[in-house]
């Protein structure tokens, strides 16, 4: 279930009522001008990831900070001097077979039902490689698994994702569609984001079930530098396509971090100051996507 903090009532009084979108989102899903959002939202992030030369807008979200933040050196790194298909073995290897984590090594900013990073991969053998290639591994494996997304960040971008999190914990992000804009709901808890619909939480409230969760694994900050994300698309029942998931990953990152000071002050005004919150000038300010 969404851990809802308590706080989220004051929004949900502010989100619930009819008056709160008189001036940008009459309903759940709020009309926009143009016929074609989807399509207007995809060129636009494409054309974000070229000029940021990447191919494509996947690229973008998992490397798209590294212009603003890059990762510390790796203490200690070992070359990458191995062949093709030494790394192709060590990446298998790394990935598949991982052992357990012992309970009093869990990772802090995980809930106790949440897989420790030692569950899915063997972290001495990623201990072994570069931050480069942990990010190849890493990313190459979530790729083939259905539902998933991933990601590899430099610490310091997740330093101030993390702080951002912490003193402003919830907010909502639009998602386009054939006939409208689809507002979701984010919170953060710890080391990971959940993301529901609007639709989710009028629904079930406190019971609504996350449509994605992210969950950051900082295990290798310290050694390497990078902390590695990974995003489950409808674990419990949601439905979610991976172009929208990838579409909040990416959102959420320029509104916490990345993003102008403009978005910034939006999600202070969400968690602060709900009532002033405008729902037209968050539309206004994604279709910037700068």
């Amino acid at each position: 279930m969404l851990p809802f903090q308590r706080s989220l009532k004051t929004h949900a009084r502010t989100l619930l009522r009819p008056r709160a979108f008189a001036t940008a989102a009459p309903t759940i899903l709020a009309p926009v001008a143009t016929d074609d959002v989807l399509s207007k939202y995809r060129n636009k992030l494409q054309e974000r990831a070229e000029k940021e030369g990447f191919k494509s807008v996947e690229d973008l979200v998992r490397n798209g900070v590294k212009e603003k933040a890059k990762p510390k050196p790796a203490t200690a790194a070992t070359p990458n001097t191995q062949t093709t298909a030494t790394s192709q073995t060590t990446q298998k290897s790394a990935i598949n077979s991982a052992p357990s984590k012992p309970k009093s090594e869990r990772n802090e900013g995980l809930p106790s039902f949440e897989k420790p990073l030692n569950d899915i991969v063997k972290i001495e053998l990623l201990e072994a490689e570069t931050p480069e290639r942990i990010e190849t591994i890493w990313n190459e494996h979530h790729a083939t698994v259905a539902g998933m997304v991933s990601g590899v960040m430099p610490v310091s971008f997740y330093n101030a994702l993390k702080a951002k999190g912490k003193e402003c914990p919830l907010f909502v992000l639009p998602l386009p569609r054939e006939t409208g804009v689809e507002f979701y709901f984010l919170q953060f808890a710890f080391n990971q984001i959940y993301f529901t619909s609007l639709l989710e939480y009028k629904t079930h409230l406190s019971e609504a079930r996350p449509k994605l969760v992210l969950t950051h694994y900082d295990d290798l900050s310290e050694s390497k530098g990078v902390v590695l994300m990974r995003g489950e698309v409808g674990r419990e029942g949601g439905v979610l396509k991976a172009d929208d998931a990838r579409l909040l990953v990416l959102m959420t990152q320029m509104f916490y971090v990345t993003g102008s000071d403009a978005k910034k002050r939006m999600v202070e005004v969400f968690n602060k100051n709900p009532k002033e919150f405008q729902y037209q000038a968050l539309m206004d300010e994604v279709e910037k996507l700068a």
